[in-house]
């Protein structure tokens, strides 16, 4: 079965989802809360993200974002890998935390938008898990409401304009709709068995479609092979772009002794990750990793070096820069 359309560019919006393996909980007490918001404030950061809305549910979570940069995958990779590693370290596990890669909802602004808000926000009601929705504290509609400390990131302005340019009206607008039945288009989208990966109207879509999704210039290959080849030439580039970045020699990519640190090799893991659309296993044989554990390991232990290290931040977005040119 082939993989929903991910589509990203500069400033597009989305709902963003995820559930836990086996309908497993993701958050288990208010400490994985709070570890959550603190990561997802880490990402937004470091990837230049901005958030509308969240509700986190015990074993699901909903985000709508903003990807001024167009790096939704890159974003929600860190995010998902660094939660992950924070809570398998927190409950003493080891494992994936979620069912598989997260679900994206490129969304179209204006009416759409806020249907999305008033979606998200809804959850907990939805789900039963409260009566009202200012019973539930783990999403940002309290915060659209000024009884929460909202999180630095949040944007709840921008939503809120839409009502009216009066924070004070704007509230009370809001409050207003969030009462209202959920519009039937959205409410549909939502429940259909098999859920697109865009909403909006049929121009938006269209254009979506013109603009982003462009033919396949080498249809008569296979999609493994093609990925596989496209792969491995992106890494051999990679490889190369960071032995000239850090002054080393490629033999000092390949696999180290245990206990051995090698900042340059774990930049070329994460890049390798991040842009050559192969599995773990798959990138480790090109650094000598037979296991795809030490290699997701290496990635996830570099992705929160970035968060400390600014000047190690600025040589791996100059070698992303280097890749897109």
């Amino acid at each position: 079965m082939s993989r929903p359309l991910r589509i990203e560019y500069p400033g597009a919006v989305y709902h963003v989802m995820n559930r836990g393996l086996n309908q497993n909980l993701i958050f288990q007490d208010r400490k994985d809360y709070e570890i959550y918001l603190s990561t997802l404030e880490e990402a937004c950061r470091l990837f230049d993200v901005v958030v509308y809305s969240y509700c986190l549910m015990p074993n699901h979570y909903h985000l709508l974002v903003r990807t001024p940069s167009g790096n939704l995958s890159r974003f929600m990779r860190h995010l998902n890998g660094v939660y992950t590693q924070r809570f398998n370290r927190e409950h003493g596990r080891d494992g994936p935390l979620y069912r598989g890669r997260f679900k994206s909802v490129l969304v179209q602004e204006d009416s759409y938008l806020i249907e999305v808000v008033r979606y998200i926000h809804n959850n907990p009601v939805k789900a039963k898990i409260v009566d009202r929705l200012s019973q539930f504290k783990w999403s940002s509609h309290k915060c659209y409401l000024g009884n929460m400390k909202a999180l630095e990131i949040l944007d709840s302005t921008f939503v809120l304009n839409y009502f009216s340019r009066s924070r004070r009206k704007a509230v009370g607008f809001y409050k207003s709709f969030m009462a209202e039945v959920p519009g039937v288009e959205v409410e549909k989208f939502y429940s259909a068995k098999k859920q697109g990966s865009i909403l909006g109207d049929l121009d938006f879509i269209e254009q979506v479609k013109e603009k982003y999704l462009q033919s396949d210039p080498e249809p008569n290959i296979e999609i493994k092979e093609k990925v596989n080849i496209r792969g491995g030439k992106i890494i051999e580039k990679i490889k190369k772009e960071v032995c000239r970045l850090f002054n080393v020699k490629e033999t000092e990519l390949l696999k180290g002794k245990r206990g051995t640190k090698n900042v340059a090799r774990q930049v070329a893991l994460a890049l390798s990750k991040e842009l050559s659309g192969l599995k773990l296993s798959e990138i480790g044989h090109y650094f000598g990793y037979r296991s795809y554990r030490t290699v997701g390991a290496h990635c996830l232990n570099f992705q929160e070096k970035l968060i400390s290290n600014k000047k190690l931040r600025r040589k791996y977005n100059a070698l992303i820069s280097t890749y897109r040119q």
